[in-house]
């Protein structure tokens, strides 16, 4: 779509700054430029198509930038205004190392996935600006009214929290490249509206939880001496018990084990007591990456439970049944009949449970469905909420979106309370005080 810079005389598109980018890659590669008259000559066809702008959004991509999205049509579109700045074309120089390292840090300031998406958004709202034939210089940094048209076209047609989401990522381009944010409250305003215009299609239901009926079918299902089904025994166990998001334990690839992200088998904290009393011990194992904490990683605490649904004899179990395979490798790793090692996938794994739950009579589950499952069963068993919070590994309260029959639930923390004694007259506020007619304030005896 061929866009008119309104702020010069330049007619340029899309294919334009495309262009630019690779000239750049092009003439960088190596040496950074060969010589002064390259850089002259890419710094000048920049200069007359980039529009005026105190932002770093339109600096122009460094190397790495346009080497890692080459493949990619809509991020090479989103060049002009990417969601980190780039630091090699900033006023200030700095050595090559220094801006290699810098933009580094800066990439990782945020999730893998929280970035993909905040990218996608700044992309969204660059190409809904352009439909709308927006001024250049009131999409960044973005007017509030722009910003609430942007929002207002979600309408009928998105949720509230994808609205939500897409503010969230115009707000952190406004703030990694130092310009003024200007939403407030007619934003707000906008954001409620779309939430209560929202089509009852993005509404999802709750999803179900996994619960200990399931557990025992799938006790019952799994042929516990299979070095695959007990891997999944194992897992089932711990993502249930230690209140576990699926890719936390779990990874995409069979062949390849990350230790940075996913646990192995050395962490895992064996109980320090014989192996024939392991069903009434209790374990840690250590997440070497969450959701919240990418680079730290949380500790698991694991406990005992009755019924053969011990996720600390289950694990132990499974390492004796693939005792071959190293303390490095994937703590849920398995040997197949060819004496190869897999890592157990969380595909591999949902699609085991769900075909052993579907004979009988469950219906099918997500991977959320074990941390919410743990949750809810600690909760109606009477363990103290703070407690649950805790081996949760929440640090606010999301964790009340994951009660389900909150009746039972409230039976059990509210029911036949302890008898009160009956009051037949307000107590005093302060002892041996009386109140004076005159102005109610107290006064001693």
């Amino acid at each position: 779509m061929g866009v008119t810079c309104r702020c010069t005389n330049v007619n340029f598109t899309m294919d334009g700054w495309i262009s630019i980018a690779q000239t750049q890659a092009a003439l960088r590669q190596g040496i950074i430029y060969s010589n002064e008259t390259h850089r002259t000559h890419t710094h000048e066809i920049a200069r007359r198509c980039r529009p005026p702008t105190p932002s770093l959004a339109l600096a122009q991509p460094s190397v790495s930038h346009v080497a890692r999205h080459a493949g990619s049509l809509s991020s090479r579109r989103a060049v002009p205004y990417s969601l980190t700045p780039i630091m090699a074309s900033t006023p200030t120089r700095f050595t090559a190392a220094t801006i290699e390292k810098l933009e580094k840090a800066i990439s990782r300031g945020l999730a893998p996935r929280t970035h993909k998406n905040y990218s996608s958004f700044v992309n969204q709202f660059q190409l809904f600006c352009e439909g709308e034939n927006i001024e250049k210089s009131a999409i960044f940094p973005a007017d509030e009214l722009v910003l609430c048209a942007f929002v207002g076209s979600f309408a009928g047609e998105k949720s509230g929290s994808t609205a939500g989401a897409a503010v969230s990522a115009l707000k952190a381009w406004h703030r990694l490249h130092g310009v003024e944010w200007k939403g407030s409250y007619l934003l707000a305003h906008v954001l409620k509206g779309v939430a209560n215009l929202a089509p009852q299609s993005s509404r999802r239901p709750a999803r179900p939880p996994v619960t200990i009926p399931m557990l025992n079918a799938l006790r019952l299902g799994l042929n516990l001496q299979s070095p695959f089904d007990s891997a999944v025994f194992a897992a089932a166990l711990s993502a249930f018990w230690g209140q576990c998001r699926l890719g936390e334990i779990l990874g995409s690839s069979r062949l390849r084990h990350d230790p940075s992200s996913i646990p192995s088998r050395s962490s895992f904290t064996r109980p320090a007591i014989a192996h024939e009393h392991a069903a009434t011990s209790s374990a840690s194992l250590r997440l070497p990456r969450t959701k919240t904490h990418q680079t730290s990683g949380e500790l698991v605490y694991l406990t005992s439970q009755k019924d053969g649904l011990s996720p600390v004899s289950a694990i132990i179990s499974h390492l004796h049944t693939n005792t071959k395979i190293p303390d490095s490798h994937h703590i849920f790793a398995y040997t197949t009949p060819e004496n190869n090692i897999r890592c157990l996938t969380r595909e591999d794994f949902l699609a085991r449970c769900n075909e052993i739950w579907s004979l009988c009579g469950f219906s099918h589950v997500s991977g959320h469905s074990f941390r919410i499952g743990g949750t809810h069963a600690y909760l109606t068993a009477g363990v103290p909420i703070d407690v649950v919070k805790k081996m949760g590994r929440w640090s606010s309260d999301a964790y009340l979106r994951y009660w389900r029959s909150i009746g039972s639930i409230v039976d059990v923390h509210a029911k036949d309370i302890p008898r009160v004694a009956n009051y037949t007259k307000a107590p005093s506020l302060i002892p041996g005080a009386r109140r004076t007619p005159r102005c109610g304030r107290f006064s001693k005896d």
